[in-house]
């Protein structure tokens, strides 16, 4: 009885298995990992943010433009009554106008006005800035050097851990047909060994040894199977499939030599270039780390030189009477100039 429980057992998930099963080579599988890894979008979006950063520090090197529009509402003004109280001829004065007796029309300018609108433009360019700009450039560019070496690592390693799955299961899959073959002959040893003690050709010492022999099987076959099927969770767990799709491993372990995986060089490459330990990517992302910090320090010692940059300031202004602005009537604010920032007290910020 717990003999054919074994055998139950054996032929139990080969029953549940019945359905279709999807076929799976080692190509698709790498694509699936790809497609699904955590670690590669995890790196995919570090390259996203160093390209960035990368973006950032160039636009140092351009012309700043900005533009803006602005509304003020002036509640109460100083100069409200300055110019009505002094005017020596008020009859020709209409209802609104700020006209002195002088001749002079304050009603262009924005003393005391209640509206007031500007739209203006503004430019900035750096000319000098002691290296600062350069040595953000290096940083930015190491900072995305290093995320794209992150990017072929965890693509390589997301790749390394799929074969290494897939053929785990390939293996474990054709030890478990050899442990059913096996079973298969143990059973048939036990049957001619049954019909050869009913003729008298053979003792109860080989019937028992054949019987023994075919049961020992049996927990090897179990052991077999079990393994397999953890080996097929693992790469479904790393593909990002169902635990209960059945699925068929199409990549056959046959032949003398495997065909090489795609991002893999052959052997003879590897070889050659493990000798050069500069080629691995912890020593680049190292490497690239220094430069991070040797452009940092120059950061640090450009806020000793003075900077100087170009500015200019453009403007469209208006005073309406009324809250609506009068586009035939704006006014021209334009100036140019350089700016030049030198520090003399930090506080020891700088050192």
């Amino acid at each position: 009885m717990c003999v054919g429980l074994m055998l139950l057992m054996v032929s139990a998930p080969a029953m549940a298995q019945q359905g279709p099963s999807r076929g799976l080579s080692i190509e698709e599988a790498l694509r699936l990992a790809t497609g699904t890894s955590e670690q590669i979008t995890v790196a995919s979006a570090g390259v996203s943010r160093a390209r960035g950063q990368q973006l950032q520090a160039k636009s140092q090197y351009f012309p700043q433009l900005n533009g803006s529009v602005n509304y003020s509402r002036a509640l109460a003004s100083e100069f409200a009554d300055i110019f009505g109280s002094g005017s020596s001829d008020t009859t020709s004065t209409a209802p609104g106008d700020t006209t002195s007796g002088g001749g002079i029309d304050f009603s262009e300018l924005p003393f005391g006005r209640k509206n007031t609108y500007t739209f203006g433009l503004a430019l900035s360019q750096n000319i000098f800035t002691g290296g600062r700009v350069q040595a953000q450039n290096r940083v930015a560019g190491a900072s995305r050097r290093t995320a794209e070496i992150t990017l072929a690592a965890a693509r390589a390693q997301v790749t390394l851990d799929v074969a290494q799955a897939y053929y785990d299961a390939a293996l474990a899959d054709r030890l478990f047909g050899i442990a059913q073959l096996a079973l298969e002959q143990a059973d048939r040893t036990l049957a001619q060994a049954k019909l050869s003690k009913q003729v008298g050709n053979q003792s109860e010492f080989e019937l028992l040894r054949a019987q023994v022999t075919r049961d020992n099987q049996v927990p090897v076959v179990i052991q077999q199977r079990s393994t397999r099927d953890l080996a097929l969770l693992r790469l479904k767990q790393l593909l990002d499939l169902p635990a209960d799709d059945p699925i068929t491993l199409t990549s056959e372990l046959l032949g003398e030599t495997l065909a090489p995986l795609a991002g893999f060089a052959p052997a003879s490459s590897v070889a050659s270039s493990a000798v050069d330990s500069m080629s691995r990517a912890p020593v680049r992302q190292a490497a690239e780390g220094i430069t991070m910090q040797e452009a940092s320090l120059d950061i640090a010692q450009s806020q000793r030189y003075p900077s100087i940059a170009l500015t200019s300031q453009y403007a469209r202004v208006n005073y309406p009477s009324n809250i609506v602005p009068q586009f035939n009537d704006l006014r021209t604010n334009w100036s140019m100039g350089l700016s030049l920032q030198v520090p003399i007290f930090t506080g020891g910020r700088i050192k």
